[in-house]
């Protein structure tokens, strides 16, 4: 079943995500989600901020994340679909006010957003933002997430050793979605570190859907501070609104 998740981060404690993360810098992390039948799915997700604009007097920023998904099975990967590349253009207020929920809701905070998948031609969506605002209230799903500061730490993972701040937060959400009661709790543990684009150094969770229980982690596997530049290279089609926009 299709539905949308919208996670907003409350009592959160503050990154300066635009200070630890200059426009050229990037990180490389996996994502390893394990569900209730011990399936396995690995994300390789790339994030890099790739440029900066002014638009309606205020500074923007494109944040461009490509992802690979694989099925591990055996230790082995297997690759599950293309790759797909979401580009989004983001205000800066709302990296200074919200960084969390950015880095987990491009669609909700991008004014436009380019997406392709594969060798697609890639696809430009202006107001994105708003539209998805629209599909999240259509479905009424929210999932907000509280955290508790649990101090330092010190962390190695593949991309090397960091001393991190520590941060455990839980959400919860009840909701109907076509006609079906949807009940979402998921708890998660974060590691995050200044000297690293965009802060995430590990994370460790789990989550159920109605009772159906998952377990999520990830961990850092490269960074740098300067040359990432779009993966998008080709002028986008623009795609057709909805929701009145």
């Amino acid at each position: 079943m299709l539905f949308f998740l919208l996670f907003v981060l409350g009592d959160s404690p503050q990154f300066d995500l635009l200070k630890a993360t200059p426009v050229g810098s990037w990180q490389e992390r996996e994502e390893t989600m394990t569900d209730a039948n011990g399936r396995q799915t690995l994300n390789v997700v790339r994030s890099s901020m790739v440029g900066k604009e002014e638009r309606d007097g205020e500074n923007h920023y494109w944040l461009e994340m490509e992802t690979q998904t694989f099925e591990l099975k055996k230790g082995k990967r297997k690759p599950k679909g293309d790759p797909t590349i979401m580009k989004a253009l983001i205000a800066e207020s709302a990296f200074k006010t919200d960084p969390g929920n950015v880095l987990k809701n491009l669609s909700a905070f991008g004014k436009d957003i380019i997406i392709q998948t594969g060798k697609n031609k890639p696809m430009r969506i202006t107001g994105a933002g708003a539209m998805a605002q629209g599909l999240m209230a259509a479905f009424g799903v929210e999932l907000k997430y509280d955290f508790e500061d649990l101090g330092h730490e010190s962390v190695t993972v593949a991309g090397g050793t960091f001393d991190c701040d520590k941060w455990k937060g839980h959400g919860f959400s009840k909701s109907k979605i076509l006609f079906k009661e949807m009940e979402i709790e998921s708890d998660a543990t974060q590691w995050v570190s200044e000297k690293v684009p965009f802060g995430t150094v590990k994370t460790e969770g789990t989550s159920k859907v109605n009772g159906s229980k998952s377990q999520h982690s990830a961990q850092l596997m490269a960074f740098g501070m300067e040359g990432a530049t779009s993966k998008i290279t080709e002028e986008p089609t623009e795609m057709p609104k909805m929701f009145g926009q």
